[in-house]
């Protein structure tokens, strides 16, 4: 319905910024299936789209606590329980047309928020969602806030890790040993720190986020001091990062970077060839 009238304007102005390929690891109610096929066809305009389906959580959640039901599905996310439930999802958004599977490898739990973000996955089921998807010749992404998860998803054979953040050397050994690619995000959480006052986030917030970039950048430059691909990008749509101004301003610093953003560049084509991107163009503009 309305979402996605709402995602296909959106798609077009990230087009009309020079983006020709993007990825969009979860889509709210699965949009990005259909807005997907409606791109490939020429129904509307937009950049090339690799899509998730549901984030695949556990009764744990992700980043909402509470607001996550403990089954069944709501808004970007699916609840998961066992290995049978996690076996059937995989191989279903992959038939539904998932380009990746999506892993809410950690979650925020309201009583411990002080503790930050937790892994919610044991290393057996993350163990699991690859395999099946690997089997099935579908990479497997991974939202990891701490060491732990970040080694986890690592040695379970993640082929990308977002966000990456708070690595210890042990976390920082396995995504060298692998090379795995880590997208930091991080336009984000810096964009919240500066301008949140807008937008009424809280102290906590941005001190949250201000610590996770402190705390992450030496570990992150010695990843990609060892030839980890670091991945450009950062979530959009949340009003202190909209839909196509910021993917436009993103374009400029990636070029003015020069030396330093070439192996970033590099990074995310090696990701966008492993899922098979084989269209020509983006469906062109025309007046």
């Amino acid at each position: 319905g309305l979402a996605a009238l709402i995602a296909a304007r959106n798609l077009k102005k990230i087009l009309r910024a020079g983006v020709t390929s993007i990825c969009d690891p979860d889509s709210i109610h699965e949009l990005g299936y259909d807005l997907k096929e409606a791109i490939n066809t020429r129904v509307i305009q937009g950049p090339r789209i690799a899509t998730g389906g549901f984030a695949m959580l556990t009764s744990v959640g992700g980043t909402a606590g509470r607001l996550i039901p403990d089954s069944g599905s709501i808004g970007y996310g699916k609840v998961v329980n066992g290995h049978d439930e996690i076996v059937a999802e995989v191989r279903r958004q992959i038939k539904m047309g998932a380009d990746w599977i999506k892993v809410h490898v950690t979650g925020l739990i309201p009583n411990h928020k002080k503790r930050g973000e937790i892994q919610v996955w044991s290393k057996e089921e993350m163990e699991l969602i690859c395999n099946v998807a690997h089997d099935l010749g579908t990479p497997v992404m991974g939202h990891c806030r701490g060491s732990n998860s970040v080694r986890d998803a690592a040695i379970s054979g993640f082929d990308l890790i977002l966000h990456g953040t708070l690595m210890e050397p042990d976390a920082l050994e396995a995504v060298v040993k692998r090379k795995t690619p880590i997208a930091p995000t991080f336009t984000f959480q810096a964009n919240l720190i500066d301008y949140g006052h807008f937008v009424g986030a809280s102290d906590y917030i941005k001190d949250l986020f201000r610590r996770e970039i402190i705390d992450s950048a030496v570990m992150l430059r010695k990843a990609y001091d060892h030839g980890v691909p670091i991945l450009c990008g950062t979530e959009s749509g949340f009003s202190v990062t909209p839909y196509g101004q910021w993917h436009y301003s993103c374009l400029l610093y990636t070029s003015d970077a020069a030396d330093d953003s070439l192996r970033v560049d590099l990074g995310g084509r090696r990701i966008i060839k492993k899922i098979f991107f084989k269209q020509k163009t983006a469906y062109e503009i025309h007046e």
